[in-house]
């Protein structure tokens, strides 16, 4: 199976191509001065790179936060478009998870908590457990205050973070000595969101709502009313 993942839901977006878990090519960038531009010119090259093409692929995998709002719509938005016209499948799974399987993996520590900056006072969190199946979340990802943030870490045996350089000294002060804290800006690899859709694949699990995964309600601002310019005489 060709896979083509994609991830935006931070500052580090990144795509990957992979044969089931095998990565052929993958590559990331930094987003800067053109906001979530670099997806549109990078593919045709990492298509090339990994020596197939659009219409070989068989499974488009996705991202979908939490995190930068622009970048996780225009990944799904992407992937939606370039799946339809051959028909062709798409799993999403939360960026958190596709964070808590790299770690699970590389540490073999569980539960795994996956925290971030949610503005407004607010942190966002998940955790996660090891399974028959690699991992499963017990609780999924939602809003907290940050006074919660003690008795959340307090359940983990493993920290990880995207938004480091933001909360590590809230997570530092409050974490006991028997939890493991990654101290740097941890991101979501879409090689990792690829190889981990594929594995829900093959267990028969169901993908996402193709949807952003927005924490905070709308905010709806009534449009000012301008009243309309006289005619000319």
């Amino acid at each position: 199976m060709i896979i083509l993942a994609i991830d935006q839901s931070t500052a580090v977006g990144s795509a990957a191509v992979l044969r089931n878990t095998d990565v052929r090519a993958e590559c990331a960038w930094r987003e800067q001065d053109v906001r979530n531009q670099h997806l549109f010119t990078a593919l045709p090259h990492l298509l090339t790179r990994a020596g197939t093409e659009l219409g070989a692929v068989d499974l488009f995998a996705v991202g979908r936060g939490p995190g930068a709002f622009s970048g996780i719509r225009i990944s799904l938005s992407a992937v939606r478009g370039l799946a339809l016209p051959r028909g062709k499948p798409v799993h999403a799974l939360t960026s958190s998870e596709a964070l808590a399987w790299d770690v699970w993996r590389e540490s073999g520590l569980s539960p795994i908590l996956v925290a971030g900056d949610a503005r407004r006072d607010r942190l966002w969190a998940a955790l996660f457990a090891a399974s028959p199946d690699g991992i499963r979340a017990e609780q999924p990802v939602r809003l907290l205050p940050r006074e919660q943030l003690p008795s959340l870490l307090a359940s983990a045996a493993v920290v990880v973070t995207p938004d480091w350089d933001r909360i590590g000294e809230l997570l530092e002060r409050h974490a006991p000595p028997s939890v493991r804290l990654t101290p740097e800006n941890r991101v979501p690899r879409a090689r990792i969101v690829g190889e981990r859709a594929w594995l829900r694949v093959q267990a028969g699990l169901h993908s996402d709502p193709l949807t952003p995964l927005y924490l905070h309600p709308s905010v709806f601002a009534e449009p000012r009313f301008v009243p309309a310019a006289p005619p000319n005489a």
